[in-house]
């Protein structure tokens, strides 16, 4: 819950007030204790995470909320955090995700639900992804009939010469005939596959045969819960009322198609299983020391295209995609185990991840996370500013992106200054207020490093 409405929350009194506030909230069985030197503790089972805005919340072409470059903490048992300077105790250690990168090697669609109704814009995408009719489409999965004869209408509709589907059972991963029918086809769909027949085949020989052709420029797309196939972990047990709560979920070997990616689709379908969605990713991304999750729910959809040496997102639909970014940070999986139970609840908690609230937009994925040289939003405030802490005036010492913005707000949120400055430039900040100041480098690419200013 607080996942999906604290971000509205704080986009609310920005579009009210023009304040970019911040916003704490506390999971049940959970407690954060404050001392009258601001100084907060969290004790408890659960997380205590914090919001805080890094630019102004928008609305996409339909009135759907956008959000850029939410900063994320979310703090276990033990864990400090002091309201006054935004300072960040945690006994967690560096994730070894710096430096990696997706490699841009297929061009994959991914929808955040199964019903062919709901994926109508996606597969009309698919078909025409080449700028004309691709002619033959493949479908893989176990069905059942009446699915699969929906999908091939809404295909054949948009345009496709022919649709044929593929059971990808043992029979199927090694036969002629499913050989024949992969090498004549141009598009794949990827729906209604049980995750143990699906990686079988994978392995065996037409498996590999589809994994070279994907790597050869046919396209694929996987729709609702196959989503989660496609980067090198599957999360099994989300559909299971209370599993991150118990302990129950699963992490298991992916297809790999991407490296260090982890997506969920169906994000809010059911309320029995919220929590699942909205714990199970930034658990994943800590665990497997991930870099990237994706968040999809019905009405959305991103597509994944090779651009040079990155990847190009283009997201598209009703309903906004949340990606988060999950580098240059401490972090930890909760180990407290509430009375009578026999397992921790499946929880992370990090210092420092970045929330992108996307919708009808088209952005590139860096090809690295690495946006600094030490842990969390003070890893450049060494070597950027001079002097700091600071008075009358604050030079730029170095950027540290190609054409970087600069943001900088107080510790309530409200924007004190914005531009784009360059190295050498003196910054007039005699009319800034007294204390402490974050800010909020952002690049075009979609990267960010944050810092800490003392203003006295």
């Amino acid at each position: 819950g607080r996942q999906g409405r604290l971000p509205g929350f704080l986009a609310s009194r920005f579009w009210q007030n023009g304040e970019l506030i911040r916003g704490i909230g506390v999971d049940d069985m959970t407690a954060f204790c404050v001392a009258p030197s601001g100084q907060g503790v969290v004790y408890g089972t659960g997380t205590v995470s914090i919001y805080q805005l890094a630019g102004p919340a928008g609305t996409g072409t339909s009135g759907q909320l956008t959000l850029d470059s939410v900063r994320v903490a979310q703090l276990l048992h033990g864990d400090e955090y002091n309201l006054t300077t935004a300072a960040i105790s945690t006994a967690g250690s560096m994730l070894d995700n710096r430096g990696k990168s997706e490699v841009p090697r297929y061009h994959l669609l991914f929808g955040g639900s199964s019903p062919a109704s709901e994926n109508v814009p996606l597969l009309q995408e698919l078909i025409a992804d080449d700028g004309g009719p691709a002619s033959r489409v493949l479908i893989i999965g176990r069905g059942p009939l009446s699915y699969t004869n929906s999908l091939r209408s809404v295909l054949l509709a948009g345009g496709a010469s022919s649709v044929e589907w593929v059971i990808p059972d043992a029979a199927a991963g090694s036969d002629a005939t499913t050989a024949t029918l992969l090498t004549e086809s141009d598009r794949f769909v990827f729906a209604g596959n049980d995750y143990d027949e699906l990686l079988d085949f994978w392995s065996d020989t037409n498996g590999k045969l589809l994994d070279s052709l994907l790597l050869n420029g046919r396209v694929a797309a996987f729709l609702g819960s196959d989503v989660r196939f496609a980067g090198p972990v599957v999360i099994e047990g989300c559909e299971i009322p209370g599993a991150g709560f118990y302990g129950a979920l699963k992490r298991l070997p992916g297809l790999g198609l991407l490296q260090h990616t982890a997506i969920l689709a169906d994000a809010y379908l059911d309320i029995d299983l919220f929590e699942n969605t909205a714990t199970a990713l930034p658990w994943t991304l800590v665990t497997e020391q991930l870099c990237w999750g994706l968040l999809l729910h019905a009405g959305c959809w991103v597509a994944y295209q090779p651009d040079d040496t990155r990847y190009r997102l283009q997201i598209r639909g009703e309903f906004p995609l949340q990606r988060w970014t999950l580098s240059d940070t401490r972090a930890d999986t909760a180990t407290q185990i509430r009375h009578g139970a026999e397992n921790p609840r499946q929880l992370a908690g990090f210092e420092n991840l970045t929330l992108d609230v996307l919708s009808d937009t088209t952005v590139f994925l860096p090809a690295s996370t690495n946006t600094g040289t030490g842990a969390g939003f003070t890893s450049l405030q060494n070597t950027c500013f001079q002097p700091n802490p600071f008075s009358e005036n604050l030079q730029i010492l170095q950027v540290p992106f190609e054409q970087a913005e600069l943001i900088v707000f107080d510790l309530y949120g409200r924007f004190i200054w914005g531009g784009y400055p360059m190295p050498g430039q003196i910054l007039d900040t005699g009319k800034w207020p007294v204390g402490f100041l974050l800010g909020i480098w952002r690049s075009p690419k979609g990267q960010s490093s944050g810092m800490s200013l003392i203003h006295h």
